[in-house]
């Protein structure tokens, strides 16, 4: 009875652990492709190689499990309109959002060798937008600023510290 209990605690133990490798595979690549979409949407308005590189250089600075770095192929890093409303992205030449898809395939497993699963694939996809910032000056045409700025107490506190 012991030994199969022992059996069955060890293939669970087993299961807990190649799923653990899944889920961080998983939160890895996500975090590549987010790190990769927000780089890609600072560079919007330049020419699409550019937006391409970029993603690509910041996604290679996320590692995966093993050390190897996220899989971006250029045809995954896309420039196009992000709907707010909707939530939909439409890719096309010009935009206001990146949207990347990084890939890990043949990710080794550790336990589940046993049962002939001796790898599996995982991909993530994330989209960033650009949102334009408005810039404000504000100009005093009064002449009401044109005044000396010094501080009404500095008389007084330099007159009484001798």
């Amino acid at each position: 009875m012991t030994a199969v209990i022992l059996v069955v605690l060890l293939i669970m133990v087993a299961f807990a652990i190649d799923g653990g490798v899944v889920a961080l595979v998983r939160t890895e690549l996500q975090r590549a492709s987010d790190s990769a979409a927000l780089a890609g949407a600072t560079k919007i308005g330049y020419d699409r190689s550019e937006v391409i590189a970029e993603a690509d250089r910041f996604a290679a600075q996320n590692k995966k499990v093993g050390g190897d770095r996220a899989e971006l192929r250029s045809h995954e890093v896309q420039v196009g309109i992000w709907d707010r409303d909707t939530r939909k992205f439409t890719p096309g030449e010009r935009g206001n959002a990146v949207k990347v898809t990084t890939r890990s395939t043949g990710q080794g497993t550790f336990f589940a060798r046993v049962m002939g699963a001796n790898s599996f694939d995982g991909q993530a996809t994330a989209i960033a937008m650009a949102i334009p910032r408005d810039i404000v000056f504000v100009v005093d045409q009064s002449g009401s600023m044109n005044d000396d700025s010094e501080p009404a107490w500095a008389p007084q506190a330099i007159g009484s510290a001798g």
